[in-house]
């Protein structure tokens, strides 16, 4: 009786419900700007050895940015900095959508575990720049793992 209490406090448990997935890129496209041409040039790129880490976010974190239950974060693997948050966390389809405002959008599925990453900073939005200092953007494609 003792071990299935335990069992059940266990499964119970938040601690061993946190869902964690480890993202690596398989392919980055994109444009950069060419200010002798006065235009946008394709590119694709070669991967960094980058890996992205989705989780849902922690209690403190909940607390200090005002996020919904089952809100989760996107980081860069072993980076403390949060770059996407993920409000409302997958839908029923398995569907996760996260923004980091004007910057960047990460999409995954739970199910496909897929993502696609989008760079679009420096097109649309300068914020100041002159077009020669304009940003590489892109899009990334990859697979996650569940830990």
């Amino acid at each position: 009786m003792r071990w299935l209490l335990a069992g059940l406090w266990l499964a119970a448990s938040p601690a061993w419900g946190v869902e964690v997935f480890v993202c690596k890129p398989d392919q980055t496209i994109g444009f950069v700007y060419d200010a002798e041409a006065n235009g946008w040039d394709a590119r694709i790129f070669a991967s960094d050895g980058h890996s992205w880490v989705v989780r849902e976010v922690t209690e403190e974190e909940r607390s200090v940015m005002g996020l919904p239950a089952r809100a989760f974060v996107v980081q860069y693997e072993g980076q403390p900095q949060i770059e996407h948050v993920c409000r409302d966390g997958f839908t029923l389809h398995g569907d996760l959508r996260c923004e980091r405002e004007r910057v960047s959008s990460f999409s995954m599925g739970n199910k496909t575990l897929r993502y696609l990453y989008v760079l679009h900073d420096g097109y649309w939005s300068r914020r100041g720049r002159p077009a020669s200092e304009e940003s590489p953007i892109g899009m990334e494609i990859g697979r996650c793992r569940a830990l």
